[in-house]
């Protein structure tokens, strides 16, 4: 398979107004045409081969121009899949604009020149070439930018983009990745957001819970205590006014056992009114003691109640702070996930002249990110030149992508 790394030794454009007029038919182009179109000169040519192709240029065309549109034409023309339908060069002060269009572009079986209906875009800046156009897929307008470095390197990427449109605009479209990141910030924000709202409403409702509880115990004791102390204090005064009236009795009954005799009748009746009384006295404390054991019961059902509760609210708390790790969890994971991204576009967007990776400046980020954290108003150079004095080396692009990433400043 044959690579071409295009324009990769061509000659810098220099100033036209310093050299002569170029002699293109010693390197086997012949003109065809040549126009002017507003104030510019278009010129049709052919290659000895019968390739026909355009450049336009601002003034005459000069030598090292001339070297640079033949190197240019062949490299095109020397595409193994590419037959090309049309070929237009365009220099514009220090930078070339190379316009082609297919007709046949054929790589693993799919025509690609299907679906490039504006052609193929590149641009060539002294040391690199790059390209920007766009493909039409399944009613989907997909942007085809990059550096080039080979032909099969770019037909792999078309293939891609033709394979599965979707993937490749989610995996090489920067504003998509944005919008990832931003959903993902997004997505960590709610969680926070949920997680507080969670945490501070179990806090208020296990509160109000506690505070009720202890409210309502605190008033069934006392009432309970104070219900108790006014039964006995109750039973004391009768205990005591029973005493009181047995003395009486007592002395009663001394003072009158000699008129016993006489008086046994009436003895006899009112011993039995004192009886009675005594067993309806009895019969009211049996009722009072049943009451008493009654209430002691209830209390215990309702300790058994309120220590069933305790359980069930230390479940529910249990409950609350397993859910509060595996939100904990899914946060870390998710802001994990976050760093990969942001790491992972500085890198893919750092790349070196023929796609080697730039191992991750690490230490220059985290130390550019506290710089900007400390002064949100310090620009890019300041920011270059405070880290250039602490000897720590990041270059312009470097430090754009921190900016763009971390800051959302795109100046």
């Amino acid at each position: 398979m044959k690579k071409v790394f295009l324009l990769l030794c061509v000659l810098p454009i220099v100033s036209l107004a310093t050299l002569s007029s170029a002699d293109l038919g010693k390197r086997g182009i012949e003109v065809i045409s040549t126009k002017t179109d507003d104030g510019r000169t278009v010129t049709t040519a052919r290659d000895s081969a019968g390739n026909t192709f355009e450049f336009i240029t601002d003034q005459t065309l000069t030598e090292p121009q001339a070297d640079i549109l033949v190197r240019i034409k062949d490299t095109f023309y020397s595409w193994e899949y590419l037959k090309i339908a049309s070929l237009r060069i365009v220099f514009t002060g220090d930078q070339l604009e190379i316009m082609v269009f297919p007709s046949e572009f054929i790589y693993n079986g799919v025509n690609f020149a299907e679906y490039l209906p504006s052609g193929m875009q590149f641009y060539y800046y002294r040391d690199f070439v790059e390209y920007d156009f766009r493909m039409f897929v399944s009613n989907l307008f997909i942007r085809i930018s990059g550096q080039y470095f080979t032909e099969e390197q770019l037909c792999e990427k078309l293939f891609s983009a033709v394979q599965n449109p979707v993937l490749y605009i989610q995996t090489h479209d920067p504003e998509y990745l944005l919008e990832k990141l931003k959903g993902i910030e997004n997505l960590i924000d709610a969680l926070n957001a949920e997680l507080n709202a969670k945490i501070s409403s179990v806090s208020r409702e296990l509160s109000q819970k506690a505070l009720e509880f202890s409210d309502r115990l605190s008033g069934e004791i006392d009432g309970l205590s104070e219900e108790l102390k006014s039964e006995i204090k109750k039973l004391k005064e009768y205990y005591d006014s029973l005493i009181e009236k047995h003395t009486e009795y007592h002395q009663a009954l001394q003072e009158e056992y000699l008129q016993f005799k006489t008086q046994q009748q009436k003895r006899d009746e009112q011993q039995e009114k004192d009886y009675l009384t005594l067993k309806d006295d009895h019969l009211d404390l049996e009722e009072r003691h049943e009451t008493l054991k009654t209430n002691h019961q209830n209390l215990e059902e309702r300790h058994e109640q309120l220590k069933t509760n305790y359980e069930l609210l230390k479940q529910d708390h249990e409950q609350l702070e397993e859910n509060h790790e595996s939100l904990k969890a899914d946060y870390e994971e998710l802001l994990r996930e976050f760093l990969l991204v942001r790491n992972a576009i500085i890198v893919i967007n750092n790349r070196g002249l023929f796609g080697t990776v730039r191992e991750l400046n690490t230490e220059g980020i985290n130390r550019l990110i506290e710089l900007k954290k400390a002064n949100p108003a310090l620009t890019q150079k300041e920011a270059r030149s405070l880290l250039k004095e602490e000897g720590i080396k990041m270059t312009k692009n470097e430090i754009f992508l921190v900016y763009s990433l971390y800051f959302g400043e795109f100046e």
